[in-house]
Order: structure tokens, then sequence, then C-alpha cells
């Protein structure tokens, strides 16, 4: 468990200006950011070609009108080359629908993932520029109380100087403190397309609450992004068919129909067949360069399922790690930097040890205090990585609306 002070510090109080939950940003950013809306589009783009493999070309009509000797001549052909290879070609755009859809999934998981970091990014940041508030002000109270304790001779001069010289250190990394703050809510208000006039602030806890069932293995063949590889190497294998069938040599249609309007004309209608002659090519390159690019895209979902099982294992690695750092620094390194930091005050006033000790032991808690909150950040971040690989949306574990 965080220790109070620390548990204060990360939740923060609601800011007067703006502030936003983990879910209201996802939300937001999902309303406001174009790249959301391609997704759906996307898709209905590959359900365009789907709808489209199931058609014939169009017929061809021609009409030609002679004045020299009053005829009139209509003509149509209808091509049924696509009849060969429509079914391959069905299923290689249905294989591309599937394979979006994959691919919008996993690209919202990762969108919603991205949102995390910034949030998290922000609210880490916030909670550092308030420790380092309150570090300051620690340390300028005690350079105050050395300079009196100097001037009625308690202290040496030296002591005062060192205290001196903290509170100068403790400004420089309040001020670069506040820096990490303003790029990290750069970075969040380009991530959620923020339209407000100032950076909203992040409310809620560093900490984003997955179970442990939920860090469970994953089953690589549900991972999104291993289902898109397998989608696209089917396409592949369907277009190969498809580019075989094309060799069938199909024919088309041709019906013409020819009269005249002078007399003693006898109308004349025509109908026949026109036959494709492979005269220049037999259509094997076509079949070699679709077979190509099946075995790549095979080769591809191969190798995609080996990277997707390592990358699995990695990030579910990292967030347990991740939450044993967390928890041994908040509940054990902070509590024992506060216990040396009030043990060396009291040794102080007892006259029992000197400045150096106090210093020490204020830097010891700082940098613990300091060290929570980046372990609490990569606990979050590392959650976030794993269900985006998972392909999972963070709505699910964002903490609800306040």
């Amino acid at each position: 468990m965080l220790s109070a002070t620390l548990a204060l510090l990360l939740q923060g109080a609601v800011p007067a200006r703006d502030s936003l939950s983990l879910l209201e940003a996802i939300r937001y950013a999902r309303n406001h950011r174009a790249d959301v809306a391609t997704l759906s589009a996307r898709v209905e783009e590959q359900r365009a070609g789907r709808r489209l493999a199931f058609r014939l070309p169009n017929p061809t009509v021609e009409f030609t009108s002679v004045a020299a000797n009053e005829t009139r001549r209509i003509s149509a052909s209808q091509s049924l080359t696509p009849l060969s290879r429509i079914r391959s070609d069905v299923r290689a755009a249905t294989a591309r629908v599937e394979a979006a859809l994959a691919d919008s999934i996993q690209r919202l998981a990762d969108f919603d993932r991205d949102v995390a970091r910034a949030f998290f990014g922000v609210h880490a940041a916030e909670a550092r520029v308030r420790l380092h508030d309150d570090i300051a002000q620690v340390a300028e109270s005690l350079a105050v109380l050395a300079e009196r304790r100097a001037a009625a001779g308690d202290i040496s001069e030296l002591d005062r100087d060192q205290f001196v010289l903290e509170a100068v250190r403790v400004r420089l990394k309040q001020s670069k403190a506040r820096e990490d703050l303003a790029v990290r809510s750069s970075q969040f208000v380009r991530q959620i397309g923020w339209t407000g006039e100032t950076a909203p602030a992040a409310y809620g806890v560093l900490d984003m609450e997955i179970a442990e069932e939920d860090t469970a293995a994953v089953d690589p063949a549900t991972v999104p992004r291993l289902r898109e590889l397998r989608a696209s190497a089917a396409a592949a294998t369907h277009l190969r068919s498809s580019a075989r069938w094309a060799r069938m040599p199909l024919p088309g249609l041709l019906f013409e129909r020819e009269s005249a309007t002078r007399a003693g004309y006898t109308p004349l209608t025509r109908i026949g067949v026109s036959v494709p002659l492979p005269l220049f090519s037999l259509g094997s390159e076509a079949v070699d360069a679709a077979a190509s690019r099946a075995q790549q895209a095979e080769a591809a979902a191969r190798e995609g399922e080996l990277e997707t099982e390592r990358a699995l294992t990695v990030a579910r690695s990292r967030v347990l790690e991740a939450r044993r750092r967390a928890q041994l620094a908040s509940d054990t390194l902070l509590a024992g930097a506060v216990r040396l930091r009030e043990g060396a005050v009291r040794l102080y006033e007892a006259g029992r040890t000197n400045v150096l000790q106090v210093l020490e032991a204020l830097r010891a808690e700082r940098d613990a205090q300091l060290t929570a909150v980046d372990e609490l950040l990569a606990l979050s971040e590392a959650k976030a990585e794993y269900a985006a690989l998972s392909g999972r949306t963070l709505l699910t574990y964002a903490p609800a609306d306040r």
C-alpha cells in the first residue's frame, strides 16, 4: 500500500482548470482525433471491394449511323472472363475485410495505449511538481532557520551555507519538473486533440486498475495483429488461385443489329462469341507474381506468430516485475526513507549528528518519493502496452467517470 502522503500527492485535488480522467481522455480523443474516423473508412473500403468482386464488367454498347446508305448499326459485347476467377476473388476480398477489421481493432487498441501513456505522463509530471514544491518549501524553511541559528551562533556558517545550497539545488530540480510538465502537457493535448485554451490536468490515480487475470498469458491466435497477418496471407493465397483461373480463356458474347431506312433492305442480326487469343502472353507471369506475393504473406504470418508470442511474453513479464517494483518502492523504500529523515532531524536537533546527515536523509526521502512515482508510471505504461498487444481497449479498465 502507498503511504498516505504519497497517495495524496498522486491523487491530488481536482484542479481549478479543466481536468480529465483516463476514461474521459480516451473518449474525448476518440471523438476529436481524425485517425479514429479513418478506421471505419478502411473497413468500408474493403467491404466495397468485396461487393465489387461479385460484379461482372459492364457491357460495351456501340451505335453507328452511315448517312450515305442510310444504315444504322447497334452492337453490344459482354466479357465473361472474370467468371473463371470470381470465386477466388470473392474469397480474397472477404479475407481482406477480415484483415481490415483486425487492423482497425489493433489500431484502436494502440490509440488507447498512446492516450494512456500521455495521460499517465502528465499525471506523473504533476505529481513530481507537487513533490518538488513541497520539498522546496521544506528546503527554504530549513535555509531560513539555518540563517537565524547561524546569526545566533548555534551553528557554523558552513552548516548554514550547506542548507542554502541545498535549497538552490531543490529549486533547480523544481524548475526541471515544471519544464517536464509543460512538455508532457503539450504531448497530451496533441494526443487527445484538445480544443480548450489551456491544457487539461490528469485527474485520478497514477495506476490503471487491471486485475491479475487480465495479465494472464494470452493466446496469440486471438491477437488482432496476428489475425490481420493471417487474413492477409489467406487473401494472397486466394489471389494466387485467381491468377491461375484467369488463364482460362472464357469466350465473350457479341450481339449486333443492322438496319436501314431505305426500302428493300433486310435487317441483319448477328450473335457470336469472342475468345481472347494468348498470342503474346499465357498469363504465367501474373501467376508467378501472385505466387511470390502469397509466399511472402505466408512467411510474414509465420514470423508474426513468433514475434507476437515474444512480445506478449516480454510485455507480461514487464507488468509483473513493474508491479513488484512499484509495491516495493511505495511500501518499503518510501517508508524507510521517511523514518531515516525523521531520525536524522531528531539527532541533529539533539546535537548528536551533523548537517550532512540531515541533508542526505532529505535527499533520500525526495529520491524515494520520485522513485515511487516513476515506478507507478512504469507500471501503468506496462499495463497499457500489454492491453494494446492483446488488442483490448482500455475503456474496459479505465476508472469510472467522476
